[in-house]
């Protein structure tokens, strides 16, 4: 399985952010919560989202890419929630 994690993060209209990866040639986005990206590193939870989602860049996408190689996608989509931070 080939997964490139290409970017940009991008905010969503719900405040999530949205960071491209490409599996095997095919677009999957990654979506990270605003609840994940504010529990990954609670002394900065006041940060925007996006400062908080390039603070924690390599642990977010790790965890994205760890649930890809899983076949954890979901309509399309990958969710990284406050519980996949634990694993």
């Amino acid at each position: 399985m080939d997964v490139q994690l290409t970017g940009p993060a991008v905010i969503t209209q719900n405040g999530d952010i949205s960071y491209k990866a490409v599996v095997d040639g095919e677009a999957i986005p990654c979506r990270f919560s605003t609840e994940t990206l504010e529990d990954i590193d609670p002394a900065n939870r006041m940060d925007d989202v996006l400062s908080l989602f390039e603070a924690n860049r390599s642990e977010l996408l790790g965890i994205a890419e760890k649930k890809i190689r899983e076949g954890k996608i979901e309509d399309g989509k990958v969710f990284v929630f406050t519980a996949d931070l634990a694993t």
